[in-house]
């Protein structure tokens, strides 16, 4: 089993606490057979991500970044690591089981979305030596508030 790119990889996921309560205990089902293999790009619009209702994943000339977005249910800024995770393409056929393949096909579309993203996060910890550490960070919002006299907008509404 050889690992991509190399050495572990500590990658911060900030989460928030609705996202973090989502993640459930117990053996996670993982991919029955998994290949993934660097992309030589052939440009920023040869990219795909699909999955099944079988959980088949088919990825194309995608970075760690996306594949961390879907398994984790996070946004873009949200993840920090290194840089070739944003920057490495990577080629990513997955295939579960066949009866693994048909109970998820049995599953409520939000249900299996969740086993899915389970099974792709032991990928990535498996294949890439990803090391995860979670943060809550609170961040700078902009807040609309109204004045003692009222909102004043100006023309037609």
């Amino acid at each position: 089993m050889n690992r991509v790119p190399g050495a572990a990889t500590v990658v911060t996921i900030f989460l928030s606490a609705a996202a973090n309560a989502q993640t459930p205990t117990g053996q996670v089902a993982q991919f029955a057979v998994a290949s993934i293999k660097r992309y030589q790009s052939h440009g920023p619009f040869d990219m795909r991500f699909l999955i099944d209702q079988g959980g088949r994943i088919t990825a194309k000339n995608v970075g760690v970044d996306l594949l961390l977005q879907f398994a984790y249910g996070v946004k873009e800024d949200q993840i920090l690591g290194p840089r070739w995770i944003r920057s490495e393409r990577f080629e990513i056929n997955a295939k579960p089981d066949d009866s693994l393949s048909a109970a998820l096909q049995k599953m409520t579309p939000e249900t299996r979305k969740q086993r899915v993203m389970l099974m792709l996060r032991a990928l990535l910890a498996e294949r890439f030596a990803l090391t995860l550490h979670h943060l809550s960070k609170d961040l700078p919002i902009y807040a609309l508030v109204l004045t003692n006299t009222g909102p004043k907008f100006h023309g037609r509404v």
